[in-house]
């Protein structure tokens, strides 16, 4: 939906979640430095939309990307961005997502056989060291 308005849009797994897991297993989420390199790897992206905020909270709802929340998020685009709207409106200014595939996360993987390439860091000891944290 955001690309049919112009915008290129990325999605990454949290650390130790998704593909990330399979540099270190699930478990790597809840050690000390799951919280450094999730800032590491976000930091740009944070820089880039820190000027932009906007608060839309769904506190009865659960944490997902359902429809409410692209809702929210196609709206703050098309306002902080200039985005046309009409483009993924009904007749009633209703966002319309029919026409639109959304793909399960296995489709989305970089790594769908669960190979990583050569040299790819692939337990938390290496993570560690290449971040030069010393525990």
């Amino acid at each position: 939906m955001l690309a049919t308005m112009g915008v290129v849009v990325f999605a990454y797994d949290m650390f130790g979640f998704g593909e990330s897991a399979y540099h270190a297993g699930i478990q790597a989420h809840l050690t000390s430095l799951a919280q450094s390199v999730q800032t590491w790897s976000s930091l740009r992206a944070i820089d880039f939309i820190s000027s932009l905020v906007e608060n839309a909270h769904f506190a009865d709802e659960g944490h997902d990307y359902g429809f409410s929340k692209r809702n929210a998020a196609y709206r703050f685009f098309a306002s902080h961005w200039g985005l046309d709207l009409q483009l993924i409106t009904d007749a009633d200014g209703k966002i319309d997502e029919t026409g639109y595939t959304f793909l399960p996360a296995e489709k989305l993987a970089v790594f769908p056989d669960k190979k990583l390439p050569e040299g790819a860091l692939r337990t938390m000891e290496e993570i560690y060291v290449a971040l030069c944290v010393k525990r």
